[in-house]
């Protein structure tokens, strides 16, 4: 139930156009500034949510440690 947004600027514009300044905790982003994003930086940010996810249903113990 989360939303990544791939965007080649750092400031994340396009996310900022569709949702405003509302708290995103919901929504995160991959920028980049110069090159391609590539895709196993997306992967990477999944997974790393996907960690931070487990992480809270467990009640903040992190099974990876």
């Amino acid at each position: 139930n989360k939303i990544i947004f791939a965007e080649e600027n750092l400031t994340g514009q396009y996310r900022i156009a569709m949702f405003g300044n509302q708290p995103l905790n919901k929504i995160s982003g991959v920028n980049k500034m110069g090159k391609m994003i590539d895709p196993e930086e997306i992967v990477l940010k999944f997974k790393e949510l996907v960690r931070e996810t487990r992480t809270k249903e467990m009640g903040g113990v992190n099974s990876n440690q």
